[in-house]
């Protein structure tokens, strides 16, 4: 994803490129290459049936032909993409959030547990109040009926008894842990799509916003009307690090599912528990801070969707030895990854596959690769 400042919806380190070294036979190429390696480019298939990422160094050729005066004509792997490609991920099914029941302790107070049955055909959901940033944030609903979404999970929070006159900001915290039908033994759940849904404002100074834990990835559309930020810190738990999705202070019409520049999907992977604050700030007075929020656990079609990368790259190394490219890179993270492609070029326009290596799939732990590619045999482009 080649993103510009002007309507970037990530954080910086998000599309931060990793650290690169490239050698000409012990010969630093940093003159030649440090410009590069200079972005993301993400082509991602509908429901996350396939997804293709792809590192690319230097896609601007001309700007290459003006770095290159070659000594060797060797040197004609000039363009290289990684490529990587995840393994097919199930759809996770649909999860409705209906029919609550307070489970233990005092409506509407933290520690309080409802359950929602039947959020699938096997599972239930017990939803509990972790906590919240004062005692002026009060919950309205567990889970209001009669508007939005039925099948989605809508908390009603308060701050104030609905009004502020200055400046303020609160949130309520959640903990949904799913566990087997009719009991409360913890269940894992494959994949679970969490959707947070016309995510506004009040016409006025008031900016809903939506937090979510712990996610592998997350989905908004590539010009999207959100603002995304990283957060640390839960109830009792202050290395937990999340993602905030924050609105516009205009008002959307209605809770629409066809608004997709208001919504971002959080995708997580082999969970049982998922930790979310829902809340709203002010720059000045509003009389509406009485807010419904909407989490609808179902995945969403996108227009133009931009997603964060399966997988964290901290390192690629490119280095000429004789006849041979050595290629060497770092992942730091991996969700659900197949495999690596690399794919070379002369041109900047016709790549070929130049190797392919398997990856570790799902990992927390530094992973090392690396592939030679011959190119004694490759005409120069340049």
């Amino acid at each position: 994803m080649f993103v510009s400042e002007s309507n970037n919806p990530l954080e910086n380190d998000e599309i931060r490129p990793p650290e690169t070294n490239y050698s000409l036979n012990g010969e630093s190429l940093s003159g030649l290459f440090q410009l590069l390696l200079i972005g993301f480019h993400c082509n991602l298939k509908d429901k996350f049936k396939r997804t293709r990422t792809t590192l690319i160094l230097n896609p601007k050729m001309k700007t290459m032909k003006t770095l290159l005066p070659l000594k060797q004509s060797i040197l004609n792997f000039l363009l290289f993409a990684l490529m990587l490609s995840t393994g097919q991920l199930a759809t996770a099914q649909e999860l409705q959030f209906k029919n609550s029941s307070l489970e233990s302790g005092t409506t509407g107070q933290d520690n309080a547990v409802y359950r929602f049955p039947d959020v699938d055909a096997t599972h239930d959901a017990l939803v509990k109040i972790k906590g919240r940033s004062s005692a002026l944030t009060t919950l309205s609903s567990i889970d209001l009926t009669g508007t939005g979404f039925s099948k989605a999970f809508q908390p009603q929070v308060k701050y104030n008894d609905g009004s502020v006159n200055n400046s303020s900001s609160w949130w309520m915290e959640f903990e949904i842990r799913f566990v087997d039908k009719g009991t409360s033994t913890s269940a894992t759940m494959a994949n679970v799509y969490a959707t947070g849904i016309d995510i506004d404002g009040d016409d006025n100074t008031l900016r809903e916003f939506n937090t979510f834990y712990a996610s592998n990835y997350y989905i908004l559309e590539t010009i999207t009307q959100l603002s995304v930020s990283n957060v640390t810190g839960i109830i009792n738990q202050a290395t937990a690090v999340g993602k905030k999705f924050t609105g516009i202070t205009k008002t959307h019409s209605g809770i629409d599912t066809g608004a997709t520049s208001l919504m971002a999907t959080n995708v997580y992977v082999s969970v049982n528990t998922i930790t979310i604050r829902v809340g709203s700030s002010t720059t000045g007075g509003s009389n509406d801070t009485d807010r419904m929020h909407a989490i609808w656990f179902k995945n969403f079609t996108y227009n133009s969707p931009l997603s964060t990368l399966p997988v964290k790259l901290v390192s690629f190394t490119a280095m000429l030895n004789n006849n041979k490219v050595d290629l060497k890179w770092t992942t730091a993270t991996e969700t659900n990854v197949s495999h690596f492609v690399v794919e070379r070029s002369t041109d900047g326009v016709n790549y070929s596959d130049a190797g392919m290596v398997f990856a570790y799939g799902n990992t927390t732990a530094k992973s090392d690769y690396a592939i030679a590619d011959n190119i004694s045999n490759i005409q120069s482009g340049i």
